[in-house]
């Protein structure tokens, strides 16, 4: 977390607020997604998720779909900013866990939730992530 503490905490009568913030991650949006497969490759190895997997496996279904709420710290921003706000979709497909049929990524502030199968990515804007 950063803050500012050169800045005194009053000013003549009033008390300033105080702002701690994260470090800023603001950069261009990665267009062309070229982080994604490596990412989703990185959280398919968390065993947070690797758990919903499991459970997702072990449910009789003819498709099973896995959803993730993706924060602006879980990925390089870049990426974030183009999965949330981008107009643009990744290209292919994404390389889903075994059993898996759908992934739903939902970046928080975003306009849209990206859905990928094996057929590619499509988007939804019907559904928009929220932090409430």
């Amino acid at each position: 977390m950063e803050g500012y503490p050169n800045v005194p905490a009053t000013d003549g009568h009033r008390i300033r607020p105080a702002m701690v913030t994260q470090p800023s991650v603001w950069g261009g949006e990665d267009e062309t997604f070229s982080l994604l497969d490596e990412a989703l490759s990185t959280a398919f190895d968390i065993t947070h998720i690797q758990d919903h997997v499991a459970k997702l496996r072990r449910t009789q279904a003819d498709e099973r779909h896995l959803f993730l709420i993706v924060d602006m710290y879980d990925l390089p921003y870049s990426l974030f900013g183009a999965l949330g706000f981008s107009d643009r979709l990744p290209a292919g497909a994404p390389a889903l866990p075994a059993g898996l049929t759908h992934l739903w990524l939902a970046p928080v502030y975003g306009h849209r939730v990206l859905i990928g199968t094996s057929a590619g990515w499509a988007e939804t804007a019907d559904i928009r992530p929220s932090l409430a």
